[in-house]
C-alpha cells in the first residue's frame, strides 16, 4: 500500500459492497495510474479498481499534467486483456470512452459529445479524459478523469469545465461508479467486435468538421471524413486522405 496516501474508507466500503472486484479508494494520491503500475508489477487480481478524490500528479497523454483537484473523480481500472495488440488498441479506447459517455447519460442525464479520440465535452468544455497504458502484457490500466464540480477549474484551465453545477452527494458518486464499472466491463468484453464504434460515431463532434490535427510536431488541416473500423481518424486535406491513429485535434469544431 502506498505510504502517506489516506484511504477514503467510507466510500471504499460502500462501493466494495456493490462490486465483486477489489477496490482501493483514496482521499488523495499522486496518480491512480501510477498506483496501477505498482500493482501490475505484483500481478493483482483482475479486474481491480483504484479510485481517488484528488490526484497530486495526475497526467494525460504524453505526460501532460491533468488538473485533478477535489470535485472530480479519478480512477484506474486494471484488467488483463490478452487480445490487445497494436491493430485494435484504438478500439479499446473507443470502448472505454463509449462506456463513460453512456454512464454519464444514464446516471446524470447529460448527453456529452466526444472529441476524438479520448475526451468528452459538455457545453463546449472538456469534462473528461481517458488514458490507456500497458506496461506489462496482458495487463492494461484504463485511467479516467471526470470533472464533476471543481469550483475553479475554468480559471485554472479555460478549456476545461464541469459536468455538474453543484457538488454531488457521496452516494451519487458511489452509484455512478458502480454503473460505470458495469458498462465498462460489457464494452471491454466486446471491444474487438467494434460494437461500441457505432455508438461512438453517433456522438463524435468532429465528423464532417474542418479541423487541425497535431501529430507530434506535424500539423494537418482538413475535413474529418469518418472513423475507420480500427478507430483511426480519416482526414481529407486539400491534397490527400490521411489515416491517423494517434494525435490531437487542437482546433475545436464549430457546433
Amino acid at each position: 500500500m502506498p505510504t502517506n496516501f489516506l484511504r477514503d474508507w467510507s466510500n471504499q466500503q460502500a462501493l466494495q459492497q456493490k462490486l465483486a472486484v477489489p477496490v482501493e479508494w483514496y482521499q488523495s494520491i499522486d496518480s491512480t495510474n501510477i498506483r496501477a503500475q505498482h500493482l501490475i508489477a505484483k500481478q493483482p487480481r483482475s479486474p481491480y479498481l483504484i479510485v481517488s478524490n484528488q490526484q497530486t500528479a495526475g497526467y494525460g497523454k504524453q505526460q501532460r499534467p491533468f488538473i485533478s483537484d477535489r470535485g472530480g473523480i479519478f480512477l484506474t481500472w486494471i484488467q488483463t486483456i490478452p487480445t490487445l495488440n497494436s491493430t485494435n488498441h484504438g478500439l479499446l479506447t473507443i470502448a472505454a470512452v463509449s462506456a463513460l459517455h453512456q454512464t454519464i447519460a444514464q446516471y446524470w442525464q447529460r448527453t456529452t459529445v466526444i472529441k476524438w479520440v479520448n475526451d468528452l465535452l459538455w457545453q463546449h468544455h472538456k469534462i473528461a479524459g481517458i488514458l490507456i497504458e500497458q506496461s506489462r502484457t496482458p495487463w492494461v490500466s484504463i485511467g479516467i478523469g471526470l470533472n464533476l464540480y471543481q469550483a475553479h477549474i475554468t480559471n485554472q484551465v479555460p478549456q476545461a469545465g464541469n459536468l455538474l453545477t453543484a457538488p454531488p452527494a457521496n452516494q451519487d458518486i458511489v452509484n455512478f461508479l458502480f454503473q460505470l464499472v458495469q458498462n465498462l466491463s460489457i464494452c471491454l468484453e466486446h471491444f474487438t467486435t467494434g460494437e461500441c464504434l457505432t455508438y461512438y460515431r453517433q456522438y463524435l463532434s468532429t465528423l464532417g468538421q474542418w479541423v487541425q490535427v497535431q501529430m507530434g510536431t506535424r500539423h494537418l488541416q482538413g475535413q474529418v471524413q469518418d472513423i475507420n473500423d480500427a478507430g483511426n481518424l480519416i482526414l481529407q486535406t486539400a491534397n490527400q486522405q490521411y489515416v491517423i491513429a494517434a494525435g490531437d485535434i487542437i482546433e475545436p469544431p464549430s457546433y
